[in-house]
């Protein structure tokens, strides 16, 4: 299905050691803010919302495209990725801004990567607010048509195969 992804030749040498569970990426989030955000991580960048969302996107991909190439090999066991969902709460629930503020943090947080996790695309409202993120940044964000399909066809395993049979 995926020209851009080659079937796996052979199993991984844990997989025939017991082995049924493979996190293929852990803490998204955790490594967007560390590395563009925060700038804790190498290079020391600090407030770049878009390099963080596109790493994010791309990111996602990359782990569509693992789920897929472990899918079509015919591994047995599960396959997935860990997501460090963060709770967000307006500072005062009365003011506008506030829970507008909050929201903008769910969706980069938490909204944008369950998206294309589940969804395999990301919902308008989802959009709206990267997008405006984005742009109040002075940045730019991309995702091609190919990534867009990747991510659903790496979602449908995680619901629609998953109400048949164990993932």
């Amino acid at each position: 299905m995926l020209g851009s992804v080659e079937p796996l030749s052979k199993k991984p040498p844990l997989q025939n050691q017991g082995f049924k569970w493979w996190e293929h990426v852990t803490e998204i989030w955790a490594v967007a803010t560390n590395i563009y955000i925060e700038g804790t991580f190498p290079n020391g960048v600090q407030y770049d919302m878009a390099s963080a969302i596109q790493l994010m996107h791309n990111m996602m991909v990359a782990h569509a495209k693992a789920v897929i190439a472990y899918k079509e090999a015919g591994y047995e066991g599960k396959i997935g990725i860990v997501h460090s969902l963060e709770s967000k709460y307006p500072y005062d629930k009365t003011k506008d801004e506030d829970v507008k503020a909050a929201k903008n943090e769910d969706v980069l947080n938490n909204q944008f990567l369950l998206d294309a996790t589940f969804l395999g695309e990301y919902r308008d409202e989802t959009m709206e607010i990267i997008n405006r993120l984005v742009e109040l940044n002075n940045g730019s964000f991309h995702a091609s048509k190919d990534d867009m399909e990747i991510l659903k066809e790496a979602a449908y395993w995680y619901r629609e195969v998953s109400k048949t049979k164990e993932l």
